[in-house]
């Protein structure tokens, strides 16, 4: 699947993909169009993130939140005020999140796809579009399954992470 920059069109090159065709398109941010938007230390994500259409994270390179949309926020149920410096487990209630080391750092994170989909766009792996992803979240004593699929990108070393069909 091709990506381009959905500001300026440039061409950002192929996203590995099992559901879409090497005609469709998706779209991403170049580092020119990046640097423009947030060329200051002190960058303010949320108008830009909410420019998007979509629910999308946005997370560095320790697994650690940095902010989020509106719609992001809405689908997660949370409130950005309470995110700050949350890693991805806690952002999305990992039943794990909670024990000793915390989400990424638990004997239990080994298998976590959503940390591995997010470790592998960081170093470069890949783009992803539409990974399915399960987790467990637990809210009190509830335990409830969340089925959804990611897409992941990686622009000038952080992670844009979609949240695609959330089950």
């Amino acid at each position: 699947m091709k990506r381009v920059c959905a500001w300026c069109n440039t061409h950002l090159g192929e996203v590995t993909s099992d559901i879409h065709n090497e005609h469709t398109i998706t779209h991403g941010i170049c580092e020119t169009c990046l640097n423009k938007m947030f060329g200051s230390n002190n960058i303010d994500f949320v108008p830009f993130l909410n420019s998007l259409a979509a629910p999308v994270v946005l997370i560095d390179d320790n697994n650690t939140y940095l902010s989020a949309n509106n719609l992001a926020l809405a689908v997660l149920g949370k409130e950005r005020e309470k995110l700050q410096q949350n890693r991805t487990g806690d952002i999305f209630t990992c039943e794990n999140s909670h024990l000793d080391g915390g989400c990424g750092h638990t004997d239990k994170c080994g298998g976590c796809q959503m940390l591995k989909l997010i470790n592998d766009t960081y170093e470069d792996k890949d783009n992803f579009d539409h990974v399915p992803v399960t987790l467990f979240q637990k809210k009190g004593e509830v335990r409830h399954k969340l089925e959804l699929e990611l897409t992941t990108e990686k622009v000038n070393g952080l992670v844009l992470m979609r949240i695609d069909n959330l089950k």
